[in-house]
Formats: structure tokens, sequence, C-alpha cells
């Protein structure tokens, strides 16, 4: 096991700044945010086919890359533009970790507000299908994070939260290639016994967040 962070909490510091302060600190890893920041240069450039940079840091520093995670994809959207967009972009951060021997790309499957449960689970079916399908020729893995990205009383808006509905979405979309991104803080505020999980699923997890929360 390596013991890593995620930099989503400091977005304002330069990728320089972020990899050295995770190599004078001993860290094993890094969880990388890949959306927008002040990493978009080097998102932009890996768009593009261009990796040295992020290559030579990592290396610079002595550092391996957990993951790359970016949560805020509308995959589910009812906007058909949204959704190819959304696709697009993480079949870019597909390729990013494939060619940077990163084995997991993270996100949240979203959800479309209106559409009970099974017509979510039918549209996930048809937008993640073809994206595990290249994560699985890439030899990377897509992990669901388990988050219901929900704040007060606002819906959840992300299915992927709860044992019952993993069910129904790895039956749709069965594949070694897409798992979960287990956050046990989230499970333990919904009253859900994180050792019966990591029991049940544990071949379903790819990637773990680790920390304290309280509600």
């Amino acid at each position: 096991m390596k013991i890593g962070f995620l930099n989503a909490a400091l977005m304002h510091w330069s990728p320089e700044q972020l990899l050295a302060f995770a190599g004078e600190h001993h860290f094993d890893a890094v969880e990388l945010h890949a959306g927008p920041g002040s990493w978009d240069v080097i998102w932009s450039q890996a768009a593009h086919g261009d990796i040295s940079r992020i290559r030579r840091l990592l290396e610079r520093y002595n550092l391996e890359c957990a993951g790359l995670m970016y949560g805020q994809l509308p995959f589910l959207s009812i906007d058909p533009k949204e959704r190819d967009n959304a696709q697009r972009y993480l079949l870019m951060l597909l390729n990013v970790a494939h060619a940077l021997g990163i084995p997991v790309v993270s996100t949240f499957a979203g959800r479309r507000l209106g559409e009970n449960w099974a017509g979510n689970v039918a549209i996930f079916q048809e937008v993640f299908t073809p994206l595990v399908a290249t994560a699985e020729r890439l030899g990377v893995k897509i992990g669901l994070e388990n988050c219901p990205m929900t704040h007060g009383f606002e819906p959840i808006t992300n299915i992927a939260y709860a044992p019952a509905v993993w069910d129904l979405l790895f039956e749709a979309v069965p594949s070694r290639a897409l798992g979960l991104t287990l956050d046990p803080s989230h499970l333990a505020w919904l009253g859900i016994d994180p050792t019966m999980v990591v029991r049940q699923y544990g071949e379903k997890i790819v990637h773990v967040h680790a920390r304290t929360r309280f509600h």
C-alpha cells in the first residue's frame, strides 16, 4: 500500500509546489485532481498528447501518481452535448493515465434529476459501456466515488452512493475495469457498515480515500 493525498484542497498551488511538498514530506504518491485549476496547462497539454511535463515532475520528486480524479462531469445530463463533452474528457484522462502508468481514473456517476433510478441506470449503461471498453483496452480502471454529492437537504446528485445501486451499475456494465473509489466516511454518515462493504465488494475496490468526517 502506498500513502498519498489528493490535491483538491491545494488547487491554488502550482504543480511544482505541490509535488515538491509531497516529495519533501516523504509521501509515496499523489492523486491528482484533473479538472480546472492550477493544473490547467498540464491537462491542456495532455489533451494534445504531451505528457512530458507531468512525467518530468513526478520523476524529479520520486513520486507515483496513484490516480486521477475529476468528479464534476455531467455524464447523465439531459443535454447530449454535455454528455458528449463529459465522455470526451474522461477518455482524455484514460489516455493520460495509460501513458503515465496511472492505474485508476476516479469520477462520480452523476444523476439525471427528474428521472427514476431505473432510467438513470439505463443512461449510465449507455454512457459508460464505451468508456469502460476503452479503459479495458488501455489497462486502466474507472473508479466510481461513493459520495452522494448532496448538501443539506438538496437531492442526491451521484447515483453511485450505496451498495444497492452499485449492484445495478455493475450488472449494467459488467467489467473488471469498472470499480469503486471507496470513501468510507460517506458510508458512515449514511449508516452503512464500511466493513461489510469491504467484505462484499472488496474485488471491486480500485482506490480508497481515507479521512475523518463529521456531520
